[in-house]
């Protein structure tokens, strides 16, 4: 957080600093990260610093949409990794991780989307949320599921905005999530089911 006040510019008034939601579901998703482990969460909460110094302060008034999507993403990944190692660790009631998915990823739709359109996007989280948690599989790998699913709608979204929505590309991004999926469930470490 020291670096990401340190970015910002100084001619920026408090009141106008409405990003500092996304950088602090950074922070909460380095810490849970580095709590869950210790040496993917410490290599996490570097190259999380590092691109928060850098988003601000190479772009202090405009932030160009590719970067804008790249640290929405990667702030996803461990804000996801969080919340599921909140529940693979401690195994609280559902409607505690429930909680914690609305809560985060609605702020992050909502820094792109109408109130319906994040409102709806959070729908779609919460429902593959629920199907998770149902899923004996290591946190890092829900994270995963979770930010394949977010990658899905946010482009789709994205792409209908500006108007270059086609069969074509929804066919080539959910194909591309489909093998990430694939890929990250045929290499995880399924847990136990005495652990469910």
């Amino acid at each position: 957080m020291f670096m990401f006040f340190r970015a910002l510019p100084s001619t920026q008034s408090v009141a106008g600093r409405g990003e500092l939601l996304l950088p602090l579901l950074l922070l909460v998703g380095i810490f849970g990260t580095a709590a869950a482990s210790t040496i993917t969460g410490t290599f996490f909460g570097v190259l999380g610093a590092y691109l928060v110094f850098h988003f601000y302060r190479l772009f202090p008034s405009r932030v160009p949409r590719i970067m804008l999507e790249t640290f929405t993403l990667y702030t996803v990944f461990l804000y996801s990794a969080f919340v599921w190692s909140i529940n693979y660790y401690f195994s609280p009631q559902p409607w505690v991780t429930l909680i914690l998915i609305v809560a985060g990823f609605f702020a992050m739709f909502r820094q792109s989307e109408s109130l319906l359109g994040a409102w709806v996007g959070t729908l779609i989280m919460a429902e593959f949320a629920w199907v998770l948690l149902f899923w004996p599989v290591h946190f890092f790998t829900a994270a995963v599921v979770m930010l394949a699913v977010f990658y899905l709608i946010y482009m789709i979204s994205h792409l209908s905005l500006i108007g270059k929505l086609s069969r074509r590309k929804i066919y080539f991004q959910v194909s591309l999530i489909s093998i990430v999926v694939l890929i990250a469930l045929l290499s995880s470490a399924w847990q136990p089911i005495s652990r469910i």
